[in-house]
């Protein structure tokens, strides 16, 4: 794909922390709800330390990197509460934020020290794997999701891609597809979204679908395991 940064207006969130709106889509990146507690709940604790506790080495592709806050949070966690731990993070966009937009994203005050790391990830080529901390292997692919090949599988996806109203073409058959295929038996797929369509689809393609609680100002959350 060729370059096509994204400039996205600020929006404030319920806990304090920002997201942006899509120009072209008009939808937020994260909850308005809370994007930091949406981030932290759906992706960080019902997916990287859920997939930590029964393994070390994690393989995580995260569909929609968007502003990259679920790649930050989990090198914190990584760094911080998992010692033992590395991850191989890998990140699809096809819309990539302007450096202006990111150099501009305020950072909640817990994650305001972890700056630099945030804007380094950021300014670090597309398409080229780089080391991000001493146990995170990073790259970053500016590319759509039905374009998107891996010659190997993952270990856990956040499925982070925008919501069925602005683009269910992410939420259809050809993409469980594509999370089958990019993933093995055992393999843990996380989203805020709780579609019923969407979790049909799930169970209907290999993947035991758990329904659990959802970030502040969701009922339900979506989990699924690659039986």
């Amino acid at each position: 794909m060729q370059e096509a940064p994204i400039n996205a207006p600020l929006l404030e969130t319920q806990d304090g922390s920002f997201t942006l709106r899509h120009p072209l889509l008009g939808a937020t990146y994260h909850s308005t709800h809370g994007a930091l507690q949406e981030s932290m709940h759906v992706f960080i604790e019902q997916g990287l330390l859920f997939v930590a506790e029964r393994q070390s080495k994690i393989k995580i592709l995260e569909m929609g990197f968007g502003s990259g806050l679920n790649a930050l949070l989990s090198r914190i966690i990584l760094e911080e509460r998992l010692p033992s731990h590395c991850l191989a993070y890998e990140g699809i966009e096809a819309y990539p934020l302007a450096l202006e937009t990111i150099r501009a994203y305020p950072l909640p005050p817990a994650l305001r020290a972890w700056h630099p790391a945030f804007i380094e990830l950021h300014e670090k080529p597309w398409a080229h794997a780089f080391a991000w901390g001493a146990r995170m292997q990073v790259m970053k692919h500016h590319i759509t999701w039905q374009a998107f090949q891996s010659e190997h599988t993952f270990d856990l996806i956040y499925y982070d891609a925008f919501a069925p109203s602005a683009q269910a073409e992410l939420w259809d058959t050809a993409s469980v597809q594509k999370l089958h295929a990019l993933t093995h038996p055992g393999s843990v797929v996380v989203t805020y979204c709780a579609q019923g369509a969407f979790k049909r689809l799930l169970k209907s393609h290999g993947f035991a679908v758990e329904a659990l609680p959802g970030p502040p100002g969701k009922r339900e959350m979506t989990r699924a395991i690659r039986l």
